[in-house]
């Protein structure tokens, strides 16, 4: 029996490689190829390949949408779109895609989070949502209200990551790397002031990035993005102070979560090479550092704290 060839379009290469690795784990008979992130590069490629036989096809191409690929390459390829937008659904199933997934989908995840809290004898809420979208924030916080009465800490750790040149960049990129890590912060930090305002207390913690503070080759975007966190978290701390509310941010260097997945193993190598500290962060250490800033200091605020190992 032949294998399955399946090909990936993606234009983010850590989410390509994230997807191809899920993929060969759960198919490992798959044969799984990544081909080029662009509408010019991948019709010319399927011009001069035989086509596979399922195509995982981004909607949002570095040069335009995927449609305008379906126009020009004319796959024979059963297609299944992976995105982050849902406004394509219908356009998707008219071309004859087989599936429309939209990422990153982890709400297993979630369901088992809040189950763990729960066995503690702790109320949970559990919401997946954009917090990029102000109506989804105004939803979320509609359920606080309603199950907690208020808010004490917020922590804002929402973010995805973009590497690539900054010229090649799409603005429609641009715009979802600002609205999902910058927009997200000022959207929940507007909703819980107020509750914290009237209690006279409360604490803010923003998850930021190394790169916010030295900026990154390649990762522009998403260093302006963490520098602009960096900039509100200073900003914040003073016009909140005298309303006894901290605000600070962890500038987190190279932490092993999903987000650095897609890195090769001699990739991984090399970075952890240049590290003092001769590995990776622990996300359990990222939460423990903002649990002991959103429990335990009260005249600590204003600051970026560095958890990166001695790396920059």
């Amino acid at each position: 029996m032949n294998k399955i060839k399946a090909a990936i379009i993606e234009d983010e290469i850590p989410a390509a490689r994230l997807l191809r690795d899920t993929l060969l784990s759960l198919r490992p008979d798959w044969e799984v190829q990544l081909l080029p992130g662009n509408i010019e590069e991948a019709v010319e490629w399927f011009g001069q390949h035989p086509h596979p036989d399922i195509l995982f096809l981004d909607i949002q191409l570095t040069d335009g949408n995927s449609f305008l690929f379906i126009e020009q390459a004319h796959p024979e390829s059963m297609i299944v779109f992976t995105t982050a937008y849902d406004e394509y659904a219908v356009r998707a199933f008219s071309v004859n895609s087989i599936d429309y997934l939209l990422k990153p989908i982890h709400e297993d995840r979630l369901m088992q989070t809040k189950k763990e809290i729960e066995n503690y004898q702790v109320p949970c809420l559990a919401y997946m949502g954009d917090m990029g979208d102000m109506d989804c924030c105004k939803e979320l916080f509609a359920k606080i209200k309603k199950q907690f009465g208020g808010i004490d800490v917020l922590v804002n750790n929402a973010g995805v990551s973009y590497i690539g040149l900054l010229q090649d960049m799409s603005s429609e990129d641009w715009d979802k790397i600002l609205h999902m890590n910058l927009t997200s912060v000022f959207n929940c930090c507007k909703l819980a002031i107020p509750y914290m305002v009237h209690q006279k207390q409360g604490k803010i913690i923003n998850i930021s990035s190394v790169w916010g503070v030295a900026g990154a080759s390649c990762e522009a975007a998403y260093s302006a993005t963490k520098g602009g966190i960096n900039a509100l978290t200073r900003a914040l701390a003073k016009e909140l102070g005298p309303s006894n509310i901290q605000v600070n941010a962890i500038a987190c260097g190279a932490i092993d979560t999903e987000m650095n997945q897609w890195m090769e193993e001699d990739e991984l190598i090399a970075l952890v090479d240049e590290i003092p500290a001769g590995r990776l962060g622990k996300a359990e250490e990222v939460a423990d550092l903002a649990y002991h800033l959103g429990y335990k200091e009260s005249y600590l605020t204003g600051q970026i704290i560095g958890l990166d190992g001695g790396w920059i």
